[in-house]
């Protein structure tokens, strides 16, 4: 019964421990470059998340800064619903369960909502990395 239960968690090619939704579970160390590659192919994460309005873009600008220190402020403010208590926290959290907390004027299942079901471990660590290198 334990193995059924590990194999539905793993990667079903590879075997590596998918992402889920816990968003306290201790990532293995992440790679910037890897998470970038993540971000700008395979997950599709810049098509939004950088020229378009349809998702806050990732780098600081003007008076709004970068994912790190929004994410550190979002958690502080009255209105944030969702459980993370880190920005790390948050950012997965964002992933993995993107309609955890709605940032007032964006709407609900937009993002994916199955990322949580596609990534492994490993891609979050790498996929974290990058977007906690937008301070």
């Amino acid at each position: 019964a334990l193995h059924a239960e590990v194999l539905e968690f793993a990667h079903p090619v590879t075997g590596e421990p998918m992402m889920g939704t816990d968003i306290q579970i201790e990532l293995p160390p992440g790679d910037a470059v890897r998470g970038r590659a993540l971000a700008d192919g395979t997950l599709g994460c810049t098509v939004c998340h950088s020229l378009t309005p349809v998702g806050p873009a990732w780098a600081a600008s003007g008076d709004q800064p970068g994912l790190t220190e929004r994410a550190a402020l979002r958690i502080e403010q009255a209105d944030y619903a969702g459980e993370a208590g880190t920005p790390e926290q948050y950012l997965i959290e964002s992933v993995a369960d993107p309609n955890a907390y709605l940032v007032p004027g964006f709407t609900a299942n937009v993002m994916p909502v199955n990322f949580a079901e596609r990534i492994t471990l490993q891609q979050m660590a790498d996929l974290m990395a990058y977007m906690l290198s937008f301070r």
